[in-house]
């Protein structure tokens, strides 16, 4: 065998090995993060939908003087709405007895086409397995519910108003210590 003709060393070849290995794990490590990223902003997207669906429906029982409206308005407690923590979702029965703040989603009744508001209890509401909807059909809540609360001025004086909370959250793969929340406030002025 000529000099110039000879082999890489073993510490040439490990150090190769090595250096394709950082790079390989570098890249399934990105491409998983990014992978995450995409599928929170999907989840976030399709829950932000759902809530506004809720809100939509909500001001539509409104502008159409259907007593369902009525019912709503009687689910105000004052000011008192349970917070939204980000430590873990609340169970079905807790949105019910923090504070006394009434939990409670909009739906149609499938079948008769009439507006329905179903508690946020053990019956309806349950943890989500993907995020946080409204099954319709089945007239359930996974991790979606609204709250409602009688509005005030800068003076603390109650108006012809109500804050309608909705609510959200569900265990997201991108936030993998703490669950999703997502939270939106829609005032509507009664007529």
């Amino acid at each position: 065998m000529r000099r110039n003709e000879r082999g890489d060393t073993l510490v040439e070849l490990i150090l190769a090995v090595a250096i394709f290995s950082l790079a390989s794990v570098s890249a399934l490590v990105l491409m998983n993060r990014g992978i995450a990223l995409s599928q929170n902003g999907l989840e976030v997207t399709l829950v932000r939908e759902q809530m506004d669906g809720q809100a939509e429906m909500i001001r539509y029982l409104r502008d159409t003087s259907n007593s369902v409206w009525d019912t709503i308005k009687t689910h105000a407690n004052g000011t008192a709405v349970a917070a939204l923590t980000s430590a873990t979702c609340p169970a079905p029965g807790d949105i019910q007895l923090s504070t006394n703040a009434h939990g409670f989603f909009v739906s149609r009744n499938p079948g008769s086409g009439v507006f329905v508001i179903s508690d946020a209890d053990a019956g309806h509401f349950e943890k989500p397995a993907t995020y946080a909807k409204i099954d319709y059909d089945a007239q359930k809540s996974y991790g979606l519910w609204v709250q409602v609360a009688k509005a005030e001025d800068k003076n603390n004086s109650a108006i012809e108003a109500y804050d309608i909370y909705i609510h959200a959250c569900w265990d997201s793969v991108a936030t993998k210590n703490m669950p999703s929340t997502l939270g939106t406030i829609v005032r509507i002025y009664d007529k």
